[in-house]
């Protein structure tokens, strides 16, 4: 409908031009008055205001032939360089155009019912009733809008600027704007259908909609209601001057009078607006100066040249911080090189043999990640490498330490001794892992003697930080009267893997730690092994404990699988969960001795 009766309008004022021009084609010797239309109008205003004030003027001066040419905005006029007398636009328009086309407002045109005549026009956010998230503007951002113009004064411009008044950039306030140009679907209907989730309307717009049947006015909501008592026409934003009837410096004194009483005196009848005379301005210009449009455009540039003009103190504030900063850093920066170096004197002799180390580790970390990865090794042959790495690291770390010692000339028959008797203790434990894996693969059951728990922790603790270049904070907390039958060194093998899965999981943490706790209960033996991780993902819980069902780049991905299996030789089991406070905990169930 919207579309029609703009085509209409738009029609009628064609028909008009064409028959002034047929007339003066054929001797019409009146006095021509051009009037320049800036196009930023509803198909309303064509229809209800500017053709019957075209109307009235012909009637009433029969001796001058009214000619309107219509410009698709204040840029088209501004361009076309054509000459006029009389210009009508918005109040936005006018207020850009004033000093390019040297304009003098005539007569203002006033809604009935607005409380003033630099108040007539503004505009309402509608939102469906049912919304019961959208309430004020902030709950509008980021959301749809519909709109039937882009360009009207009041029922556009004069909203965003609302929005930009309550702290929010309007320019980017929207994550979309559905533009329908009064065709069909409307603003209201693309809101009543669910396409957008606020509406635009020039003022008095929703009114006529209830008015005619269109929308219901429990259907919708309005946003940001600023409507005053006395008011008919709901309003989400302040009010500003109506559309201007404006005279040129092209025109005659004596038609310009003429012109400006006949508006004045034009009779109202049954229409809700009248022509009044021109009141402030400043209401425009300072929403153009906030929306930075027309005059104040160059505010939205951003060359540098404008930034540097415009925020040259604080640009000079911060280079002088950034300069500052600059020497501060470079005196810390001074500072611990001084010290990196001083350290790395006394530290390099061991970050040598610590990388030779590291190396040959590496070394025999991918080629094991190799032999997986190709099915060349079988299951027993890589836990068979799993367990044995340990005692063979601490065999080659006590080793290295004899022979630091003997090199530096510091060695003395104690501490040889000792040494020698943790690298035969570890040489007899790696037997006895083989024994172990051997009894495992033939399926024999597991050697079982009354196991302490609390010695089994402490070697426990002894090997594991012998054998890991582990930061975490290890803290061992086993009563020393739990006794349960077990295998030894099995049992230290299943603790050590949990241990490792711990270690390797706490990688990144600022303060890594690792707690191993247990007490005796029911005839049973928990045992459980936390970290303060960042724990396992959910869909991987039910999974763990089974051979290659997580992804381990780190390695063979065996720990939790063999710490499994020797739980399960044992007649107890393992359970996984996260912690509420964060990190990763197994309990191991093991049964305690019969009574």
């Amino acid at each position: 409908m919207n579309r029609i009766l703009r085509a209409l309008a738009r029609t009628a004022l064609a028909c008009a031009a064409c028959a002034a021009t047929l007339s003066f084609a054929q001797g019409d010797q009146r006095q021509t008055v051009r009037i320049g239309l800036v196009d930023n109008f509803s198909p309303r205003f064509y229809i209800q205001t500017y053709a019957p004030t075209i109307q009235y003027l012909k009637e009433k001066f029969p001796e001058y032939r009214f000619e309107s040419v219509e410009f698709d905005g204040a840029r088209a006029i501004e361009r076309s360089g054509e000459t006029f007398d009389f210009v009508v636009s918005s109040s936005g328009a006018f207020a850009v155009l004033r000093s390019k086309l040297g304009l003098e407002h005539v007569v203002m045109r006033r809604r009935v019912g607005a409380p003033r005549a630099s108040a007539s026009v503004s505009g309402v956010m509608l939102v469906r009733a049912d919304r019961k998230d959208l309430k004020t503007i902030r709950d509008l951002k980021g959301k749809v809008l519909a709109t039937d113009s882009t360009r009207l004064f009041g029922g556009y411009v004069a909203l965003l600027d609302e929005i930009g008044r309550s702290g929010y950039d309007p320019d980017s306030f929207f994550s979309g704007k559905l533009v329908t140009d009064y065709r069909y679907p409307d603003a209201v209907s693309l809101l009543s259908l669910g396409r957008a989730d606020v509406a635009f309307l020039s003022t008095c717009r929703w009114e006529e909609l209830i008015e005619t049947g269109v929308v219901a006015r429990d259907a919708l909501r309005v946003i940001n209601d600023k409507t005053q008592a006395g008011e008919r026409c709901a309003r989400s934003a302040e009010g500003l001057p109506g559309e201007i009837f404006a005279a040129t410096p092209a025109v005659s004194s004596e038609v310009a009078k003429n012109v400006t009483i006949a508006l004045l005196q034009m009779p109202r009848g049954e229409r809700d607006w009248e022509w009044v005379s021109a009141t402030v301005l400043v209401p425009v210009y300072e929403l153009l100066e906030r929306m930075k449009l027309g005059p104040f455009a160059y505010l939205r540039e951003r060359t540098p040249a404008v930034f540097f003009e415009r925020y040259r103190m604080q640009i000079g504030l911060g280079l002088l911080f950034i300069v500052f900063c600059l020497g501060l850093a470079l005196l810390r920066i001074y500072r611990s090189n001084v010290l990196i170096r001083r350290r790395t004197q006394e530290l390099t002799q061991t970050i040598r043999e610590k990388e030779r180390l590291t190396q040959e580790a590496n070394q025999t970390r991918h080629y094991l990640r190799l032999l997986e990865r190709n099915n060349i090794v079988s299951q027993l042959s890589s836990m068979f490498a799993h367990e044995l790495k340990q005692p063979v690291t601490n065999i080659i770390n006590y080793a290295a330490g004899l022979k630091m010692l003997s090199d530096s000339g510091r060695s003395s028959e104690k501490e040889t001794q000792l040494a020698l008797a943790a690298i035969s203790d570890q040489a007899r434990r790696v037997g006895d892992i083989i024994e172990r894996v051997r009894a495992y693969a033939k399926g024999q059951p597991a050697m079982v003697t009354e196991c302490r728990l609390r010695e089994v922790a402490e070697q426990l603790a002894r090997d594991f930080r012998m054998g890991q270049t582990s930061k975490a904070r290890l803290q061992i907390s086993v009563p020393g009267d739990i006794v349960l039958p077990a295998d030894p060194v099995a049992l230290e093998l299943l603790l050590l893997n949990l241990l490792r899965n711990g270690d390797n999981a706490l990688r990144g943490v600022r303060k890594p730690e690792i707690q191993v706790s247990a007490a005796s209960r029911a005839g049973h033996v928990r045992i459980t092994v936390s970290d303060n991780g960042p724990g396992v993902p959910e869909q991987f819980l039910d999974k763990l404990g089974a051979l290659g069902a997580v992804p381990n780049p780190s390695g063979l991905g065996m720990g939790l699988t063999i710490a499994a299996g020797i739980a399960e030789k044992h007649k107890g089991h393992l359970e996984f969960h996260n912690r509420p406070e964060g990190g990763f905990t197994v309990a191991v169930y093991l049964p305690g001795m019969p009574q």
